[in-house]
């Protein structure tokens, strides 16, 4: 975190930095477990399955991580400023 940014702007910044990495790393896995479709005979049918939900399941993990990110930032913005600048209350929540 560079100093003087607001955490919200840190929180963003240090985001856009460790993505390419996050990216990568996930799509490798994926083109690694779609090898497994290739597979022939009775091994190749069990892991036909196994590759289909290691895949979908971290496409899934990738595009909820995206949506969960931005959307509190977006909708929650006003309010979570608010409660961090009136201090947290256990009473409001």
């Amino acid at each position: 975190m560079s100093v003087g940014e607001s955490p919200i702007k840190a929180a963003v910044n240090g985001t856009i930095e460790v993505l390419p990495a996050v990216f990568t790393g996930v799509s490798t896995t994926i083109v690694i477990f779609l090898i497994f479709f290739f597979l022939q005979g009775a091994l190749g049918d069990r892991a036909k399955d196994l590759a289909f939900v290691v895949a979908a399941t971290l496409i899934f993990s990738l595009i909820e991580g995206h949506v969960h990110s931005a959307r509190p930032y977006s909708t929650f913005k006003s309010a979570a400023q608010g409660r961090w600048q009136e201090g947290w209350d256990p009473a409001k929540s």
